[in-house]
């Protein structure tokens, strides 16, 4: 921003959509901007709002109780032999395998200083990234949102619903959020955990995270993924690099299937053969993964 609080021009683009939303939002309350001078244009609304309680979301170690740091929710260590690669924020349980199910587990609590009685109420959502957009979608057509979970208290009995099936839920208050995934399931899972205000949606947190799902140990059992190269037409530019053929890709492969359970089926072919040969996605339904070339060679 300028020192006369326009736009500056010379650092966004007048003719872009960032340039269209700053023109049409600079006029809103809780907007903020610094001038050329590092200014803030309305120095204690800024800090009001920076300095505003929030709802926080305290994950705990599924063991201890001890609330992890962020960077507790993607990491871990070696591998375990409670199939969870030392995740420290998601407990996979095997006592349903029979059933064909791993269940997947989280402690978590509530601390809030923004609300107005005890009384306060939020809700709890699960959600699993299933196409890897990152996005966590709930719209009327498409929902990542999983609805078969429950909730139990620290005591071990089930939260109250409310008339719509929510969980209703309380500040500083100690939860455990159970949803079960089927036994088969290999790779990892990328989920996000949100809480919500019942009588303010704008008032909500979350939590993002990925669980590594394998095998667990004695489990000799193999999923197979089906997987189709779509190669260059010649090896122009290094353009037909047949990964069924790669050696190393090879030794890859099998050391996975070793320690994980699943299995890649490679078929490769040249591109004027997928042309030729697949012209629906029908085609391709017995596939699960699609790749095209899988080489860079760079010549100077």
């Amino acid at each position: 921003m300028t020192t006369e609080g326009e736009i500056n021009a010379k650092v966004v683009d007048n003719s872009s959509v960032l340039y269209q939303f700053a023109k049409e939002n600079l006029a809103q309350d809780n907007v903020f901007y610094l001038d050329t001078e590092g200014k803030p244009n309305d120095e204690s609304s800024f800090r009001y709002y920076i300095n505003m309680p929030k709802v926080k979301l305290a994950m705990l170690n599924p063991s201890t109780g001890v609330e992890e740091s962020d960077t507790a929710l993607s990491t871990g260590t070696a591998r375990t032999t409670d199939n969870n690669y030392g995740n420290k924020i998601v407990e996979i349980r095997t006592d349903k395998k029979d059933s064909g199910v791993y269940t997947l587990r989280y402690r978590f609590r509530i601390d809030s200083s923004v609300d107005a009685s005890a009384a306060t109420v939020y809700h709890a959502g699960l959600y699993f990234d299933m196409n890897a957009d990152g996005k966590f979608i709930e719209n009327d057509t498409y929902s990542e949102r999983q609805k078969d979970c429950i909730i139990f208290d620290a005591s071990g009995n089930e939260v109250n619903r409310d008339a719509a099936g929510e969980y209703q839920l309380s500040s500083g208050q100690e939860y455990y959020l159970e949803k079960d995934i089927p036994g088969d399931y290999r790779g990892m899972l990328t989920w996000k955990l949100e809480l919500t205000q019942t009588t303010n949606a704008y008032i909500r947190t979350a939590k993002t995270g990925y669980t590594i799902v394998s095998r667990p140990a004695g489990d000799d059992s193999v999923q197979v993924v089906k997987v189709l190269q779509i190669m260059g037409n010649n090896n122009e530019w290094g353009g037909y690099f047949n990964l069924s053929q790669d050696r190393d890709m090879q030794d890859f492969i099998s050391n996975f299937e070793n320690t994980e359970g699943v299995r890649f089926e490679i078929t490769a072919i040249p591109m004027r053969n997928f042309d030729g040969k697949y012209t629906s996605f029908e085609q391709l339904k017995d596939y699960q993964m699609l790749i095209f070339g899988f080489r860079t060679v760079i010549r100077i």
